[in-house]
C-alpha cells in the first residue's frame, strides 16, 4: 500500500512540473509580445477643411506587426492599414487642432504620439492663369488657389513689366488697366487669407494689349479705264499689333446706286476695279491688323474713270444742199465719251475712193467738232466712203463702220 502511495505522488509531482512548464512558456509569450510603441515625427498640414497627416513609425512594434494607425484631431479622425499618412475631413476652417498618431498590433492600441498643432497657413499658389488681350488691357483669370485652412480674402494680379497690376476678392478674374498697346507683358498671381499672402503663381503666357489700327492718310487717286488706284499712308498706330492688310472702298458721287467696289493690299497703291466710267468717285482706306479693321480717316478727291471713246455709229454721206461739185457731207452719231469730253474738232473723217483706189484723197482725214462733217475736194463721179473716229482726253478710239459708197457730185 506505501509503494502505491508513493506512486501516486511521483505522478503527481510530474503534473505540477508539466503545469509549471506550460504556465512559464506562456508568461515568456506575454513578455516577448505586447502593445506597439510610440509613432514619432507627426507632420501636420492643413487644408480646405481637412489636414494632411503623415508619421514615422514607432521604434518598436511591440515584437507584432503594425496593422493600422489612427490619427485624430479633436472628434475627427483618420484611419490606415500601414500606411503612414491619411487625411483628417471634416474640420472647420480657419480653427486650431491638435493631432495624434496611435499604432496598433494584434496585442492592442499603443500611447498616442506628441501633440502637433496644425492651424491654418498661407494659401497654395493659384494655376492655369490665362489672358485676353484688350484695348490698354489684359483680362487675367486663374484657377483658386488651396486657401490652406483659412479662406481666401483676396487674389493680387501683377503685371510684368509693371507697375501695373489689379486685386479680385473671391473671383477669379480681374482686368488689368493701363497698359501700352504693343508691350509684351507676363502675369502672375497670389492668393491672400487671415495668415497672410502666398506665393505667386508660375507666369501667364506672354500677352500684347493691342485695339484697331488708326486711319490711313494722304488719300489720293488716280483714275483708269473702269478703275482707279488709290495711293495713302500707314496710320500712326497699329494699334499694339502688326498691320495685315488695308481695304479701299469706292463711293459713286454722280450715282448712289452704284459704288461700293473695294480693292484690298498689303499696302500702298491698291487698285479698285469694276467702276463706271464717267461717274465721279471718292474713295477711303482702313486698315486692319489682328484685333481688325479700324476706321477710315479722310475720303480722296474725286476722280472720273475714263478710257478712249466707244466709235460713232450710223455714218453716212450725202451730197450738200446745193449739189457742189465735189462736197459730201458725212453724218454720224457720237459714241460714249467713255468718261472723258470729246476735244475741239475731235471727230476725224476718213476717206476711202471705192473707184478709183489711187485717188490722191485716199487716206486724207478731215476734222470736226461734231455731225454732219463736210468734205469737199473730191473727184466728182468716183464713190467714196467713209469712217468716223472720235477723240477725248485719254485718247482716239477705234473707226466706226464705214458709210455705204455715194458718188461725188
Amino acid at each position: 500500500m506505501r509503494r502505491g502511495s508513493r506512486g501516486a505522488v511521483v505522478i503527481a509531482c510530474i503534473a505540477v512540473t508539466a503545469m509549471a512548464t506550460l504556465i512559464g512558456t506562456a508568461a515568456n509569450a506575454d513578455a516577448a509580445s505586447s502593445k506597439p510603441g510610440v509613432p514619432t515625427g507627426v507632420i501636420a498640414q492643413p487644408g480646405d477643411g481637412a489636414a494632411s497627416v503623415s508619421w514615422t513609425p514607432p521604434s518598436n512594434s511591440g515584437g507584432s506587426p503594425i496593422i493600422g494607425y489612427a490619427a485624430s484631431a479633436g472628434s475627427k479622425a483618420c484611419t490606415t492599414t500601414g500606411a503612414t499618412t491619411c487625411t483628417i475631413s471634416g474640420l472647420r476652417n480657419g480653427q486650431n487642432y491638435k493631432v495624434k498618431v496611435k499604432a496598433t498590433n494584434s496585442q492592442g492600441t499603443g500611447k498616442r504620439s506628441s501633440i502637433v498643432d496644425v492651424e491654418p497657413g498661407l494659401p497654395g499658389e493659384p494655376t492655369g492663369v490665362a489672358t485676353v488681350a484688350e484695348n490698354g488691357a489684359v483680362l487675367v483669370s486663374w484657377t483658386p488657389a488651396a486657401d490652406n485652412g483659412s479662406p481666401i480674402s483676396n487674389y493680387n494680379v501683377v503685371a510684368a513689366p509693371g507697375p501695373r497690376g489689379c486685386n479680385a476678392a473671391a473671383t477669379t478674374s480681374c482686368t488689368v488697366a493701363g497698359l501700352t498697346n504693343g508691350i509684351i507683358y507676363t502675369f502672375t498671381v497670389s492668393a491672400t487669407n487671415a495668415k497672410g499672402t502666398g506665393a505667386a503663381s508660375d507666369p501667364s503666357a506672354p500677352t500684347t494689349p493691342a485695339t484697331v489700327p488708326g486711319a490711313p492718310t494722304g488719300v489720293s487717286a488716280t483714275a483708269g479705264d473702269g478703275s482707279a488706284t488709290v495711293s495713302f499712308s500707314p496710320p500712326a498706330s497699329d494699334g499694339g499689333s502688326a498691320i495685315i492688310g488695308y481695304t479701299v472702298t469706292a463711293t459713286d458721287t454722280t450715282n448712289s446706286v452704284n459704288g461700293g467696289e473695294i480693292g484690298t493690299g498689303a499696302g500702298s497703291p491698291i487698285a479698285v476695279s469694276g467702276l463706271t466710267n464717267g461717274d465721279s468717285y471718292t474713295f477711303t482706306v482702313t486698315a486692319t491688323n489682328g484685333v481688325g479693321a479700324g476706321s477710315a480717316g479722310g475720303a480722296s478727291a474725286a476722280v472720273t474713270p475714263a478710257t478712249v471713246p466707244d466709235p460713232p455709229t450710223d455714218a453716212s454721206a450725202a451730197p450738200d444742199g446745193s449739189d457742189d461739185p465735189g462736197v459730201l457731207v458725212v453724218s454720224f452719231t457720237p459714241g460714249f465719251d467713255e468718261g472723258s469730253p470729246i476735244v475741239a474738232d475731235g471727230y476725224t473723217v476718213t476717206i476711202t475712193d471705192q473707184t478709183n483706189p489711187s485717188d490722191p484723197n485716199n487716206g486724207l482725214t478731215v476734222d470736226g467738232s461734231d455731225s454732219p462733217i463736210t468734205v469737199s475736194g473730191l473727184t466728182s463721179g468716183d464713190t467714196y466712203s467713209f469712217t468716223v473716229m472720235a477723240t477725248n482726253g485719254i485718247g482716239t478710239g477705234t473707226p466706226s463702220s464705214p458709210s455705204v459708197g455715194v458718188p461725188s457730185p
